[in-house]
């Protein structure tokens, strides 16, 4: 199983390897000592981005290897364990929803023009209403002649291709040059996510979140070529309430803190989830929920994946922002 001469990392990784890790995940089905003792080391991992030290006598899994550095060795298998052997065989995220329960358990200010990625945006909303107003060879019509689906009438008013008129939508200076070819899809995008907020009335005041400008400023603030995870995102962005420059160092003080404190956060365990979660919303003042974080059809899943992709457009056109950002 472990050929001569082979290093940690090649040892853990290869194919005649994973007996051992199928294994484990057999007797962590059975026996609750060992269940607890991965889940000790899936909270350091979380926590530290690494597992220390040498294996103790009470520990249920050891390691004895010839002419292999026995301490390196441990500590990678011990991560390999943490993350692959992280769950029960029959472990499974909720993914059939009851009513209410896609919504976030924060209260929403950041929202986005729409949670679509781009190239549905265009291909689904923009582009089939504007083709309504070419084939009637009017810059004016009824919401109920451009429906396409649920979303095209609203989202396009959201894009500031089209102006209410009463009952009616009539096109915008910009929608016209959309319908002209005038203006490329790309430049249509990254003129007006710099434009686009969303205000919150509150208490006689009135607070104003601008989504992409402050996400491009925290990204720049950051100054570090490291990918913007989705943890990130929902703890440290998706709270915000205004663009002021004090939310934003906020932020960016936030991401650092995670980054410091909890570098392995995706690497969690089911069995951790709860517990973590109730320490980080308490150090950030958020409400969010096990749903908005690890549900896949969660509200805060889907603003950071439109919002992703969106930030990744902008960033190819606007070379003064010189980051990276994975979707």
């Amino acid at each position: 199983m472990i050929p001569e001469s082979s290093v940690a990392t090649d040892i853990l990784h290869s194919e005649d390897f994973e007996i051992v890790y199928n294994i484990i995940q057999a007797l962590r089905d059975q026996d609750n000592r060992l269940e607890d003792w991965i889940e000790r080391l899936n909270s350091e991992y979380v926590r530290t981005g690494r597992i220390g030290g040498a294996p103790k006598d009470h520990e249920p899994v050891s390691v004895q290897i010839e002419d292999v550095d026995i301490q390196q060795f441990s500590e990678e298998l011990y991560v390999q364990i943490a993350t692959i052997n992280a769950n029960p065989v029959h472990s499974q995220r909720k993914t059939v929803f009851g009513k209410g329960e896609r919504k976030t358990g924060h209260s929403r200010i950041f929202k986005t023009i729409g949670d679509f990625s781009f190239e549905s945006f265009i291909d689904n909303l923009v582009d089939p209403t504007i083709e309504k107003f070419r084939k009637k060879g009017r810059n004016i019509l009824p919401g109920t002649d451009l429906k396409v689906n649920h979303n095209n009438v609203s989202h396009i008013f959201r894009l500031g291709l089209t102006e209410k008129d009463g009952k009616n939508y009539k096109l915008t200076p910009l929608g016209e040059y959309y319908l002209d070819g005038r203006i490329k899809p790309h430049d249509l995008f990254r003129k007006q996510m710099l434009r686009y907020s969303h205000t919150l009335e509150e208490q006689k005041s009135e607070r104003t979140l601008f989504p992409y400008r402050a996400c491009l400023e925290i990204i720049k603030g950051l100054e570090s070529f490291e990918p913007l995870t989705f943890n990130e995102f929902a703890f440290c962005i998706y709270p915000m309430y205004d663009s002021t420059e004090e939310s934003i160092q906020t932020a960016i003080d936030d991401i650092k803190y995670l980054r410091k404190n909890y570098p392995k956060l995706e690497a969690i365990s089911m069995a951790n989830q709860p517990q973590i979660l109730q320490v980080l919303n308490k150090h950030f003042a958020t409400s969010l929920t096990e749903i908005d974080i690890w549900g896949a059809k969660a509200t805060t899943v889907k603003t950071s994946s439109y919002i992703s992709v969106i930030i990744c457009l902008c960033l190819m056109r606007l070379s003064k922002f010189k980051t990276v950002i994975y979707v």
